[in-house]
């Protein structure tokens, strides 16, 4: 989509995204305004390195949040207010760093505070200062290694459905972060299905088979990448409201169309059928696009964040490797030359280096009203660097694996790494915890 026709207006270097404002190096965005550097998000507001995160206000570095507001670095929490380095927290509002908490105040990991007390320990944690929030990441993984506990799969309000992070979905089996969905199985990041099998990103679509963005209605697809409103399609890419199309790309509003041609619906059904002959003979047929065929090198696309592959993996599945190039521009500064706690100054046409990404970027003017807004320090690294980080707090290796539960012993299927299995439970244990 052209930022125009999905709706969004004022929407600077961000794609995947509908309906919404004043956005900026954003992805996968809806009904949000005044977002930057931001993954996966639905109705935030003024926010600042979300992941999967849902109507949340005034927040940075939330993930799988919602109606989070004015809150710093916060996991898989709900209704909170006014809290930072946080986990698994429900209707809660001034606490830092702690866990499984439900309707809490004044709360320092995890014990009850005075306001006045809560407000002396957290000014000991100059959360503006670079170097303390980096201690806040250390102290907060022990946390979350040592202290919290875990439920072994996130699957809310569902029934008969296997895989973690589901919601409001029944009979979805080896599912993730789906959500509205019925009777699917081996799909990911899909919204609103109805009968998928073995999907990727697909929303609002029924009956699909082996496609990955098939959405806004679409019906009986297979094959198929990046196609909207269409009926009845297989290998096609990039079409909108087609139906009856064979091996297309780029058509809008065609029938009965083979590689771009067009043909009669008799003539169709017959070529149809002679292809889909061939292709089982090379056994072709049943099979997603080649690597070969993606639009861009593995490494320049979204899907390290799902699937990382080293550069053997991604050869061996046909992807192409970018060629090593020097993205260092000569007048590139250190990340140490970043104040710790801003005061002033101006970084207009400055560039800084990260080197862990190896990557450059900028801090704008944006940046740090932001930043002195909401408390924070001012971005100190690549963005993908910092949603990379922040969506490992929702692991995913596409299955769950076998573990017990660290209270009663019992098995369960989980996604966390095997270095949580101490703090990992099963639904009826967690329960227990938390209430």
């Amino acid at each position: 989509f052209h930022a125009e026709v999905a709706g969004n207006e004022n929407f600077d270097y961000t794609d995947d995204s509908g309906y919404s404002r004043n956005c900026y190096l954003s992805h996968s965005l809806a009904e949000a305004q005044d977002l930057r550097y931001c993954y996966r998000v639905l109705k935030d507001q003024d926010c600042q390195f979300n992941v999967f995160s849902f109507n949340c206000e005034l927040c940075v570095d939330v993930t799988y949040g919602f109606q989070c507001f004015d809150c710093l670095y916060a996991v898989d929490c709900r209704n909170i207010q006014n809290c930072a380095f946080v986990y698994d927290c429900r209707n809660c509002s001034d606490c830092l760093f702690c866990y499984n908490l439900r309707n809490k105040q004044y709360c320092f990991v995890n014990q009850q505070h005075t306001k006045e007390a809560f407000e002396a320990k957290r000014a000991e944690w100059n959360l503006q200062s670079r170097s303390k929030y980096e201690q806040a990441k250390t102290f907060f993984r022990q946390m979350m290694l040592t202290q919290a506990y875990h439920r072994a799969v996130h699957v809310d309000q569902s029934e008969k459905s296997i895989g973690t992070y589901i919601d409001k979905s029944k009979g979805c089996k080896n599912c993730f972060y789906t959500s509205d969905s019925e009777d699917s199985a081996n799909c990911i990041r899909n919204d609103h299905l109805k009968d998928n099998l073995d999907t990727v990103s697909n929303f609002i679509t029924e009956m699909s088979y082996y496609s990955s963005m098939a959405q806004d209605k679409c019906y009986m697809i297979r094959f198929c990448y990046n196609v909207i409103e269409c009926r009845f399609l297989d290998y096609c890419g990039y079409c909108f409201q087609c139906e009856e199309c064979f091996g297309c790309c780029g058509l809008v509003k065609k029938t009965y169309c083979i590689f771009n041609k067009q043909y009669s619906e008799d003539e169709y059904k017959q070529k149809k059928e002679e292809i889909i002959a061939h292709m089982k003979q090379t056994e072709e047929w049943g099979k997603f696009f080649p690597g070969y065929f993606a639009p861009n090198p593995y490494d320049e696309s979204w899907s390290s964040l799902y699937f990382p592959l080293n550069q053997q993996e991604q050869e061996s599945l046909g992807f192409r490797h970018a060629p090593k190039v020097e993205r260092k521009p000569p007048n590139a500064l250190p990340i140490s030359q970043i104040p710790d706690v801003y005061e002033s100054g101006d970084f207009e046409g400055k560039v800084f280096w990260d080197e862990s990404a190896e990557r450059p970027f900028q801090i704008q003017k944006a940046d740090i009203a932001f930043a002195q807004k909401v408390e924070a320090p001012l971005p100190y690294t690549y963005y993908f660097r910092r949603l990379q980080e922040n969506f490992s707090w929702m692991p995913f290796t596409g299955k769950l694996r076998t573990t017990k539960c660290a209270k009663s012993g019992k098995e369960i299927q989980t996604s966390w790494p095997s270095e949580y299995d101490r703090r990992i439970l099963c639904e009826e244990e967690y329960l227990k915890v938390i209430t």
